[in-house]
């Protein structure tokens, strides 16, 4: 019995033993973290001091928290200041050294690797473009994921169109491949800033090679980006049979200032599309069509049997102004499905003011 109380004794002292340990290597760490977080800090402010108020950069190496601060303060940046701190980035080798550090880690443990990955997006160096390309193409979800983010960024940062041109193959290729969300792909698309176009273009020509997402993901681009130049390729993945490719053409038409003629007739069928979300689509690009086409459509649209189609077309009607918000107010007062009347009610609730709405429904009255 008294063997039995020792060992258990015993058992507790090391768990309690271990405890204590524990603890104190958390309050270590948590001490080392603040103590590197105020050193950033104190970093932000010298970095500052050097790319707005002209004072001398400080002589290198660098150490982790002032490299880490000046990655920090070039997320917050465009224009000049941002091209100071990326001239620094690579005077101080930054980039050089992540580069390094992301050949040594690609296949050590996955936090290590996506922290270099993670330095190298903020980096956003011209140089990292080759190593991301393969980093983009690792077997590891989230590696691919911030390879992807960091590559972008960094073809976005090549000092020519030329250049960006040139790699623009390589960068839709291993997008396709990393089998991505269409979500991840896009934001991709938007990063890669001025390299976007080329990617575009290097995809929408041939669907066949690169597969429904990516063209999506292309035509969602030319809406988001407004590259008006391939308005006439837009035009005609509107008319696919494909959902996914129809819908992303369709919300590109209406980021456009003006409907192209050969592109209406796409939006009318599209208002009686069995798909749900290309109806959306219709209702929210009908502002592109002559406003008595749009509102003849949209008012018809107000009886669909899905909730978000109503929706759209009773929110479109009113940022059509007078007639469209006419229209909505006769539809809450005398239409005959009760539907109809009650989407019509409540955004006309929602956009308009109680005296607004009382001075609209006596002229219509």
């Amino acid at each position: 019995m008294t063997t039995i109380v020792t060992v258990a004794a015993i058992g507790t002292l090391v768990l309690v033993a271990a405890a204590a340990a524990n603890l104190v290597v958390q309050a270590l760490r948590s001490r080392s973290a603040r103590r590197t977080e105020q050193a950033r800090l104190v970093w932000a402010d010298r970095w500052i001091d050097v790319v707005f108020a002209g004072h001398e950069a400080p002589a290198g190496p660098l150490d982790q928290p002032a490299a880490e601060s000046l990655l920090d303060l070039r997320e917050s940046l465009d224009g000049e200041p941002a091209e100071v701190v990326d001239s620094l980035v690579r005077s101080y080798g930054i980039d050089a050294g992540l580069i390094r550090r992301l050949r040594q880690v690609r296949t050590a443990r996955l936090d290590e690797c996506i922290s270099v990955l993670d330095g190298l997006g903020r980096a956003r160096s011209s140089a990292a473009v080759p190593s991301l390309l393969i980093a983009a193409t690792d077997p590891r979800r989230s590696a691919r994921l911030m390879g992807i983010r960091a590559l972008a960024r960094s073809v976005a940062a090549l000092g020519s169109d030329a250049e960006r041109a040139a790699v623009a193959f390589s960068v839709a290729r291993v997008m396709r491949n990393a089998k991505l969300s269409s979500t991840a792909l896009g934001e991709a698309m938007e990063l890669l800033g001025r390299a976007a176009p080329h990617v575009v273009g290097e995809v929408l020509p041939h669907p066949a090679r690169w597969g429904d997402q990516m063209v999506a993901t292309a035509l969602d681009a030319v809406g988001r980006l407004e590259l008006t130049q391939f308005t006439d390729q837009v035009v005609a993945f509107a008319a696919s049979k494909t959902t996914k490719v129809r819908r992303a053409a369709l919300h590109a038409l209406t980021s456009l200032e003006r409907l192209p003629a050969s592109a209406a007739p796409i939006v009318l069928r599209a208002f009686r599309d069995t798909d749900e979300s290309i109806r959306i689509e219709a209702a929210l690009a009908s502002h592109l069509l002559d406003k008595k086409t749009a509102i003849s459509y949209l008012e018809d649209m107000l009886t669909d049997d899905d909730w978000t189609v109503r929706r759209a077309a009773a929110t479109t009607l009113a940022g059509l102004g007078g007639p469209g918000v006419r229209t909505l107010i006769a539809t809450s007062l005398v239409h005959g499905d009760d539907r109809a009347r009650s989407m019509a009610t409540q955004v006309l609730v929602s956009s308009r003011s109680a005296a607004e709405l009382h001075q609209e429904r006596e002229k219509v009255g």
